[in-house]
């Protein structure tokens, strides 16, 4: 509880505003606090306010906020105002929803702003008591932002979106089909409208702990940067509970901003937020569609802090045959979520590579088939170049030893790069994997031979062995694996060295005759040498 040890700070520093602490739920702060901090002690009646009230009300807000730069969100009256319109957010006008967004946005805006003129002008040793004062009212107001955009994320991402029934031709009088295609426009104006308030108030959130002087201004108050950094993650969790939110691009990539920024941020603990992260993200992938990709995403954007290691070793816990077999949704999720990683980190894959080989033997088999995936990804992704600071991402060891396996994954140059006896290992995975119990298994092991077998990711010494192995495969019971191993076939001698010559192209017969006859020439003529050499 962030609350519990909260060292609550004078009001006098805070030019008059009471101190503020984020609460777990919103509804906490109906309840006066036992310390004399910031709570909602008069809720407004939004609800019986006609529009024009409420305009006006936040009309005066704004006149406040601009005189503030923003620290006017920390004030009792204004903020019970927008705790009100907050709570009532789905019964009141839609057309005050953007407003409010927007006031908010711009609030956090001049937060930001304010923080770094305050950094620039915190060097003179005379104002160093006026700077300690503006900090702490600054980190309050900030706080206060971020409690409130956390709360409107949540409102944006978790309302029911208005869809419009496309019209279906030849249906109705011109008249209706009119209408329902204006029906249709209004609906995807809205939709557009909703994903720019939901980019806007995510990318704000974000600002607060991560742009500007804003990570500096949070140095000299760890227990509130641990607070807005939980609201920051948060926020962008929120967009796993939605589906249409996760289809819009900028929704989708301030969301992973805010979830990875807190974890990059360097000066602070990071220890509790990690964990909750792992946590979420792992709930994340029970939810709706499109959920894997956004978790290698986020785990792309801080592959340089812990948290990928210990969101797989977490991950590895919940792949019981138990848990997984009556969640099919949670399965494909997850087989998805370990071939995206596979693809966007390969080097933290292989760092893993001896947590993740024995889901292999769980009996579920979406995700032996991603495990074989997976494996083709690391094997084709040698050469590629690694993400910027990849190369410090595996060395985690407590003593101070860097771990042996990341020495495989990773070369000083940032490039991918394998030894030879981890591809060995690798392959003899794949191979063992062509008797597997589940036809879809075993088709994914030969689709993911052929790819490698076109991109020169398997290596010549091993290609009459794959050649053997397809070849019984073509005796499989399913026709699936058979039509697979005949693919796999086709493609070992269209990219043998003499496939060009199978195939009817260029003459390597006579190529083949020319050399011969050149060797048959030069070797008669070694012999007349040796010969004369003899007399």
């Amino acid at each position: 509880d962030l609350g519990s040890t909260h060292l609550a700070v004078p009001v006098a520093a805070l030019g008059g505003m009471k101190d503020f602490t984020l609460p777990f739920k919103p509804e906490e702060l109906l309840a006066r606090p036992a310390d004399g901090r910031l709570w909602v002690a008069d809720v407004p009646d939004v609800e019986s306010w006609s529009e024009k009230e409420v305009n006006k009300a936040l009309d005066g807000v704004v006149g406040r906020l601009l005189t503030s730069q923003g620290k006017d969100l920390a004030e009792e009256k204004t903020f019970s105002l927008l705790f009100a319109i907050l709570q009532s957010w789905q019964r009141l006008d839609e057309a005050l929803q953007p407003r409010v967004v927007d006031l908010l946005t711009d609030a956090a805006k001049r937060l930001g702003a304010d923080a770094q003129k305050l950094r620039k002008s915190g060097s003179a040793a005379k104002g160093k008591d006026k700077s300690d004062a503006t900090g702490a009212a600054l980190r309050n107001a900030s706080k206060v932002a971020a409690f409130f955009l956390r709360w409107t994320c949540e409102r944006l991402t978790s309302g029911p979106e208005k869809r419009a029934a496309r019209p279906r031709r030849g249906k109705g009088s011109a008249l209706q089909q009119a209408e329902q295609q204006a029906a249709l426009e209004e609906a995807k104006e809205a939709s557009k409208a909703l994903e720019r308030q939901r980019s806007m108030a995510l990318t704000e959130l974000n600002g607060l702990v991560a742009r500007g002087a804003m990570p500096w201004l949070w140095l000299s108050d760890p227990t509130g940067w641990q607070q807005v950094a939980g609201a920051c993650s948060d926020g962008g969790f929120f967009a796993l509970d939605s589906a249409e939110a996760l289809k819009g691009k900028d929704t989708r990539q301030a969301a992973q901003q805010c979830i990875a920024a807190p974890l990059l941020q360097e000066g602070q603990q990071h220890s509790n937020l990690l964990v909750a992260t792992v946590s979420k993200l792992l709930h994340g992938l029970r939810g709706v569609e499109g959920t894997a990709a956004f978790a290698a995403d986020c785990l792309l954007q801080a592959h340089s802090t812990p948290l990928p290691r210990l969101f797989l070793v977490e991950l590895t816990q919940h792949c019981t045959a138990q848990e997984l077999t009556s969640q099919g949704a949670f399965q494909r999720s997850l087989a998805a979520f370990l071939v995206a990683l596979s693809e966007r980190l390969p080097h933290v894959v292989l760092a893993n590579i001896s947590v993740l080989l024995p889901l292999l033997d769980v009996d579920c088999y979406p995700i032996r088939q991603a495990i074989v995936e997976s494996i083709g990804h690391l094997l084709s992704a040698e050469g590629r170049k690694l993400p910027s600071g990849a190369h410090n991402a595996q060395q985690e060891e407590g003593d101070g030893v860097a771990d042996p396996e990341a020495e495989i994954a990773q070369s000083s140059s940032g490039i991918f790069t394998l030894a030879p006896a981890t591809k060995n290992d690798l392959l003899e995975t794949l191979f063992t994997r062509f008797l597997d119990k589940s036809v879809w298994v075993r088709y994914r092991v030969l689709q993911t031979l052929n790819n490698l077998a076109s991109n020169n990711g398997l290596p010549r010494e091993l290609w009459p062995r794959v050649l053997d192995l397809a070849i019984r495969r073509m005796q499989d019971t399913a026709s699936m694996s058979r039509k697979a191993a005949m693919q796999l076939v086709r493609k070992l001698v269209e990219f043998h060295p003499y496939g060009p010559a199978l195939k009817g192209s260029g003459d390597e017969r006579a190529k083949a005759t020319k050399l011969l006859n050149e060797i048959q020439e030069r070797m008669k003529k070694l012999k007349a040498e040796e010969l004369a050499e003899l007399e």
